[in-house]
C-alpha cells in the first residue's frame, strides 16, 4: 500500500513537470495564438444574422467589384441575378454547414484554430456548390469539367476569404461596441472582503487536498488536469497548483455568492474586481493583485451581468 502511494506521488510529480513543459512551449510559440479561445457566433439567431450579413457583403463585393474575368456571352441571366445565385448558394451552404457544426461541438472549447479549420472546409464546400450550379447559370459545355471545378474552388477560397474578413470585421466591431456599452453600465463598488472560516478543498488525490479561506481566493484557472489557485497571503499572491477539475472546485465554492464562474476555465472572487472592459468575445476583467486579464465568455455574460446588477 505504501509503495502504491509513493508511485502515485511520483506520477503526480512527473505530470506536473510535463504540464509545465507543455505550458512553456505553448506560451513561447505560435500555438499560443492559435489556441486562444474564440467566440462561436454561428448558432441560434446569430447564425441567421451572420448569414444575412454575409449575403449583403458578398453580393456587394461580387456585383460591384467583379473580382474575376467574366465571359458575359455565356451568362444565361443578367449579372445581377448571377451574382445573387453565387452568393445565395454560398449563404445556404454556410447556414447548413454551421447548423450541423453548432450541434456537434462544445462552444466553450472553441478555439481560433478550430474557427480557421471550420472556415477552410466551409470554403471548400462552397467551391463544390458553385461548381454544381454552373450549368444553371452558364452556357458552357465545360461546366462539369475538372478545370471548371478547380476554377470554382480557387474562386471560393480567394473571394470567400475577402468576404469573410470583411464580415468578421463588422461582427468584431459590433460585438466590441455592444459589450463595451454593457460593461460601462456595470457598477463596481468598493467591497470589503468578508472574513470567512477556512474549508478543506478536496482534490482528485488526497495529497493535493488543501485548506483555503475563500475570502482570500482571488481567482482560479484551469490548466489541463490541474487548477491554479491564486490566493492572497499577507498582501502577496501565491499560486497553488492542484490536481482537480475546475467544475469540482466550483462545486465546493459556489455556496459563496462572491465566487463566480466567468468562463469554462476561470473562477473569480468578485470582491477583488477592479475594472470591466468589453471586447468582441465578452468582457475582460482586471482583478486586484493580478497583472493579467480574466475573460468573461459569451456563455457567462448573462449570469455575470445579473450577479453584478
Amino acid at each position: 500500500m505504501k509503495n502504491l502511494d509513493i508511485k502515485k506521488v511520483r506520477l503526480h510529480e512527473i505530470e506536473q513537470l510535463q504540464r509545465i513543459g507543455r505550458q512553456t512551449f505553448i506560451e513561447t510559440s505560435v500555438f499560443k495564438f492559435l489556441l486562444q479561445p474564440f467566440p462561436f457566433y454561428h448558432k441560434g439567431k446569430n447564425l441567421f444574422k451572420i448569414a444575412l450579413l454575409l449575403f449583403i457583403v458578398g453580393f456587394l463585393f461580387e456585383y460591384f467589384f467583379i473580382p474575376y474575368e467574366r465571359s458575359f456571352t455565356e451568362h444565361r441571366f443578367n449579372y445581377f441575378i448571377i451574382s445573387g445565385f453565387h452568393i445565395g448558394i454560398a449563404t445556404c451552404i454556410y447556414l447548413g454547414y454551421f447548423f450541423i457544426v453548432s450541434h456537434i461541438i462544445s462552444e466553450d472549447d472553441w478555439k481560433l484554430y478550430k474557427e480557421l479549420l471550420a472556415i477552410f472546409f466551409l470554403l471548400g464546400l462552397i467551391g463544390v456548390g458553385e461548381w454544381l450550379i454552373r450549368d444553371i447559370i452558364y452556357d458552357n459545355s465545360y461546366n462539369f469539367s475538372l478545370e471548371m471545378f478547380l476554377v470554382e474552388l480557387v474562386h471560393a477560397y480567394l473571394s470567400g476569404t475577402i468576404i469573410i474578413i470583411l464580415t468578421y470585421t463588422i461582427i468584431y466591431h459590433t460585438q466590441k461596441k455592444k459589450n463595451s456599452l454593457h460593461a460601462d453600465q456595470l457598477r463596481l463598488e468598493n467591497k470589503r472582503v468578508p472574513v470567512i472560516s477556512t474549508l478543506e478543498i478536496r482534490a482528485q488525490i488526497p495529497s493535493d487536498n488543501f485548506i483555503l479561506n475563500p475570502s482570500c481566493l482571488i481567482m482560479a484557472r484551469a490548466d489541463g488536469n490541474y487548477v491554479e489557485f491564486f490566493v492572497l497571503d499577507a498582501e502577496k499572491v501565491i499560486k497553488l497548483v492542484k490536481r482537480i477539475t475546475l467544475s469540482n472546485a466550483y462545486e465546493q465554492l459556489k455556496k459563496f455568492d462572491f465566487i463566480q464562474k466567468t468562463h469554462r476555465a476561470y473562477l473569480i472572487n468578485s470582491n477583488y474586481l477592479e475594472e470591466v472592459n468589453g471586447n468582441a468575445q465578452g468582457y475582460q476583467l482586471k482583478l486586484k493583485f493580478l497583472d493579467f486579464p480574466v475573460p468573461v465568455s459569451r456563455n457567462h455574460l448573462k449570469d455575470f451581468n445579473q450577479a453584478m446588477a
